[in-house]
C-alpha cells in the first residue's frame, strides 16, 4: 500500500520482444537468434515475439491489450537507436490502451 497499489490486485503485463522490418523472415530469424539462445531451443517466438512490418506489429500488441495485458513491455534485442526509434514512432501509436 506505500506505493498507493492494492497487493491483492496485481496488473497483468506481457514483455513482448520485438523486431521491425519489412523483411519478416529475417526479424523472425534475429529473435530466434536471441530468444533462444537466452531461453533455449523450445521458446516459442511465433507466439511469444512480435516482428515484421510496424502496422502488423501494433496489431499483435493490440492483441495482448484485448486479451487484458494492462502493462506491455516491449523488448527490442540489441541496443539500436534506429530500431527504438521505429518502434517508439511506427508501433506504439497504432496500439490502443484504454
Amino acid at each position: 500500500m506505500a506505493a498507493g497499489k492494492d497487493p491483492d490486485a496485481p496488473d497483468s503485463g506481457k514483455l513482448l520482444y520485438i523486431t521491425v522490418g519489412e523483411d519478416r523472415r529475417r526479424c523472425q530469424e534475429q529473435l530466434t537468434a536471441f530468444t533462444q539462445a537466452y531461453y533455449g531451443p523450445q521458446y516459442d517466438v511465433a507466439t511469444n515475439c512480435v516482428f515484421g512490418s510496424p502496422k502488423e506489429r501494433a496489431a499483435n500488441i493490440q492483441g495482448f491489450i484485448d486479451a487484458g495485458a494492462k502493462t506491455i513491455i516491449l523488448g527490442p534485442t540489441w541496443p539500436d537507436v534506429e530500431q527504438v526509434t521505429r518502434i517508439a514512432k511506427e508501433v506504439v501509436p497504432h496500439a490502443v490502451i484504454e
